[in-house]
């Protein structure tokens, strides 16, 4: 069931998960096919806004970070981040 939801974030849609008694979900398994989760991988859970959730790989979390960046502009990350982003690209080099 997945389907592309319109608008600037290029989200798509792939389904519903409840939140299980002990906090647990389930990622539905067309996702976890299109990102390549793994049993054991590491998600980073973010949230904003009081509403929104975001699960992201923690191997993708510097270049989910560039991308937000570069979408919304640097205030969307804030301050401590920002900086260690600068710090991590300047060991790249």
């Amino acid at each position: 069931m997945n389907k592309k939801i319109s608008g600037h974030l290029d989200a798509q849609c792939y389904g519903v998960t409840t939140l299980g008694e002990r906090g647990q979900i389930v990622i539905p398994n067309e996702l976890r096919q299109a990102l390549r989760l793994r049993s054991g991988d590491k998600l980073l859970v973010f949230s904003r806004f009081d509403k929104l959730i975001a699960l992201v790989k923690a191997t993708e979390l510097e270049s989910f970070l560039n991308y937000m960046m570069k979408k919304f502009g640097p205030k969307i990350i804030p301050a401590q981040y920002r900086s260690h982003l600068a710090k991590a690209k300047t060991k790249k080099k």
